[in-house]
């Protein structure tokens, strides 16, 4: 049985928070907590602490992400912290996954510096223009912002890849992976929105039948030419579909 999502890079997911302050239009941690009725269409900006923080973690057999379900933020840093220190004393491989503020990511920076040989940081950076990433996540941080984040956890020494899914510019992402390739010690993934129409909202419907169409096989069939010798560049399950890339069967197996 082939499997997706978190899947294609770790064997589990942990999470202190519920809520996000992100706030992206097309989240899927949000639209699953409201079709499950855990919490109201529109409280999910309202951080809480889930009972799992002072949870003494176990060993995985293989890497562990950190977090799958919201961010990291100065209002949930030292809950982050605390979870991070419970797996990594465990001695788990840990994939630490944000869209990065720069507060809050240099605390982990330094308080984590001790465990840097368990660590990968995927920060996701879905395009460089600020005005489409507003659209998409109106509350998260700007490209600039993110950058800095990849190249100074870059110049410390850690491990770092880049989540480019969802692609939010797919007409301009080779550009865009030229432009952060650099800072990258491990790979950037390429995926395309799950979901949008299911998902999505307060996004103006232009905007959306542009990405649709952005998204046709057409398209990402010439983005795969582009990049596909290129040894940084890892696919998600929704562009395997497209071109014919095999799918993984082992969770983690792809990282």
């Amino acid at each position: 049985m082939s499997v997706f999502g978190t899947y294609e890079w770790s064997v589990a997911s942990i999470n202190c928070t519920q809520g996000c302050l992100n706030n992206c239009n097309y989240c899927y941690a949000r639209a699953s907590a409201v079709r499950q009725e855990l919490i109201k269409k529109d409280s999910w900006i309202s951080l809480s602490t889930r009972r799992s923080v002072s949870r003494e973690q176990e060993l995985y057999n293989g890497m562990v992400m950190f977090p799958s379900q919201h961010d990291i933020f100065n209002e949930n840093i030292d809950d982050c912290l605390s979870t991070l220190f419970n797996l990594l004393g465990a001695k788990n491989k840990v994939l630490i996954v944000s869209k990065p503020r720069i507060e809050p990511m240099l605390q982990l920076f330094y308080h984590l510096a001790d465990y840097m040989n368990q660590i990968l940081f995927r920060f996701t950076i879905g395009c460089s223009d600020d005005t489409t990433l507003h659209i998409w996540e109106p509350e998260a941080p700007s490209y600039e912002e993110r950058i800095a984040c990849l190249s100074t956890a870059h110049a410390l020494g850690y491990q770092t890849s880049v989540s480019m899914e969802p692609m939010l510019d797919p007409n301009n992402i080779v550009a865009d992976v030229m432009g952060m390739i650099r800072f990258v010690t491990d790979a950037i993934w390429l995926g395309k929105m799950n979901y949008i129409r299911e998902r999505t909202r307060d996004v103006p419907e232009h905007e959306i039948v542009a990405l649709e169409r952005a998204y046709s096989n057409d398209s990402i069939q010439r983005i795969y030419q582009c990049l596909r010798f290129n040894p940084k560049i890892k696919w998600k399950e929704s562009i395997k579909k497209v071109v014919g890339l095999p799918l993984i069967q082992i969770p983690g197996q792809d990282q």
